[in-house]
């Protein structure tokens, strides 16, 4: 039969405490870097949607000053075919 004396259960105690206090301190450090990942992904994310919106923008003007030469050029052979 085995008797766990005073000390023994004190040192559990402590080493618990010690794993516990070690635990944390771990679990602060992942979640500091947790939200300095997030706010660093929320600033490219903030970046990237920027980015799109230019890109968009300027695909759109493109793609109006193409339609805008077309209509000109229509409008250029309708005129040469009236007259």
């Amino acid at each position: 039969m085995l008797v766990e004396t005073d000390s023994e259960i004190e040192a559990d105690a402590n080493s618990e405490a010690c794993l516990f206090e070690a635990d944390s301190e771990a679990l602060i450090e992942t979640d500091s870097k947790l939200k300095i990942d997030s706010e660093a992904l929320a600033e490219t994310d903030s970046e990237v949607e920027a980015n799109l919106e230019a890109c968009l923008r300027e695909a759109d003007s493109d793609a109006l000053s193409e339609t805008d030469v077309e209509f000109k050029t229509d409008s250029d052979t309708l005129a040469d075919a009236g007259n």
